[in-house]
């Protein structure tokens, strides 16, 4: 959550902000490659937290409709500034029904090829 555009704009430094994960450096970055003016970002960055919190604890039978509505912001977010989707069929085989809803383990080395 530290990197939410929302959060970092807060605090006028680091030492104010009081960060756990974020160093300095990556604090005083990410502030210089933001607008703190364009909440799609903030937006973006919101709606992959909140489709977490949707699955978080749960096996996944269906998935919840309110999630589906939170990805679809998300998605609106990126087409906004002509950013486009990765290749869903990089993912294809990746399915919830393994063990009982909660899905295989997927490394994030490989997730990051693809994004």
């Amino acid at each position: 959550m530290e990197a939410i555009p929302e959060y970092l704009f807060k605090f006028d430094d680091y030492d104010e902000a009081e960060l756990e994960y974020l160093t300095r450096e990556e604090f005083n970055e990410l502030r210089g490659l933001l607008d703190p003016d364009d909440q799609t970002l903030d937006l973006l960055m919101h709606r992959i937290n909140d489709v977490a919190m949707c699955y978080a604890y749960v096996a996944v039978a269906n998935p919840p409709r309110d999630a589906l509505d939170l990805v679809h912001d998300a998605i609106d977010a990126l087409r906004v500034h002509g950013i486009a989707l990765p290749d869903f069929k990089l993912v294809r085989d990746l399915s919830f029904n393994e063990y009982d809803g909660w899905g295989a383990h997927v490394s994030p080395e490989r997730l990051s090829r693809i994004l």
